[in-house]
């Protein structure tokens, strides 16, 4: 049996969704290279943990993918909430990383 093709349309969406998310945070990664000079090594720290969660994005998205697929097949998508939780963990880390940053240099 084949899903009816706006179901079909769901884990492409998800998939442009993480796509987006995860040049989004490239992106922010190249930004903040311009504050290595106003709040020193430290900024590389966040840099590189953008990155990591970037690459990470990118490398895991052909594996969920191919399980929305088959989920949307066999009718039983599981919800990925995994992956939401790591990103907003690591999201708070970045956000308490920034804060540390901003406090230290006064």
């Amino acid at each position: 049996m084949t899903a009816p093709p706006q179901l079909n349309q769901v884990s492409e969406r998800n998939t442009l969704s993480w796509t987006r998310t995860s040049l989004e945070l490239a992106l922010v990664s190249t930004l903040l290279l311009r504050r290595v000079s106003d709040f020193g090594f430290g900024v590389l720290a966040l840099i590189g943990l953008l990155l990591t969660m970037a690459l990470a994005i990118t490398l895991s998205q052909h594996s969920r993918y191919r399980v929305e697929r088959h989920g949307l097949r066999d009718d039983s998508v599981p919800a990925g909430i995994g992956s939401v939780f790591t990103i907003t963990a690591m999201l708070l880390v970045l956000g308490a990383g920034s804060i540390m940053l901003i406090l230290g240099s006064y």
